[in-house]
């Protein structure tokens, strides 16, 4: 066993920007996967995988949108202009499918 807790993550939706220049919304399954690695070191299954990252100033957020939709964090969290898009060039590994 691998994980010592799961989380349903649902469905995550990214904007990918396609060949002709325009934006499309991806939605992806990601479902109920493994969200800390099973342990006891620091405490009961505490260490977490990127997916399952929490921003402890924004409980709020959903669990591992760092990982899952880092474009959108660093545009609400840092200062950027409005030249900064939150767009992808291409789907992220994880939602590619292979």
């Amino acid at each position: 066993i691998t994980y010592g807790n799961t989380h349903d993550y649902g469905q995550i939706t990214v904007n990918v920007v396609q060949p002709n220049g325009r934006v499309v919304t991806r939605r992806i399954k990601v479902g109920k996967i493994g969200s800390a690695f099973l342990g006891n070191t620091g405490g009961l299954n505490m260490a977490r995988p990127p997916w399952s990252w929490f921003d402890n100033n924004a409980r709020e957020q959903p669990l591992g949108l760092w990982f899952f939709d880092p474009a959108t964090i660093i545009k609400r969290d840092f200062p950027t202009d409005d030249s900064f898009r939150t767009a992808y060039v291409r789907l992220p590994f994880w939602a590619s499918g292979r």
